[in-house]
């Protein structure tokens, strides 16, 4: 292949957030209920994902296959920056849960 670079097959670059959003939306059953915040530091990305609690299964999969799928996408954008990258699937608590506590 005379005359390509390897920066000639690179796909664009695409933002993280971006892309957690684009794929989980398309998974979930309740999309507006989806938040995707990204805290990035020095040398890591933390994803934190927020779903529905009825969508959590749905993200994370049988056997954890489609969370780890995902993982595996985040870990290779973010290794693109030379940082690594942890993602994280989090149940938004339904309204009217009493936040863990029992009655007494």
């Amino acid at each position: 292949m005379a005359g390509y670079s390897s920066s000639d097959r690179l796909p664009p670059r695409v933002p993280v957030k971006d892309f957690v959003e684009h794929v989980v939306s398309r998974i979930i059953d309740q999309p507006e209920e989806l938040h995707v915040e990204v805290v990035e530091g020095d040398r890591a990305i933390v994803v934190e994902t927020k779903v529905a609690p009825v969508d959590a299964g749905r993200v994370i999969g049988r056997d954890g296959r489609t969370i780890n799928a995902l993982r595996t996408l985040v870990m290779a954008i973010a290794a693109r920056t030379g940082k690594r990258a942890v993602l994280d699937v989090v149940e938004i608590p339904r309204v009217g849960q009493n936040g863990g506590s029992e009655p007494q």
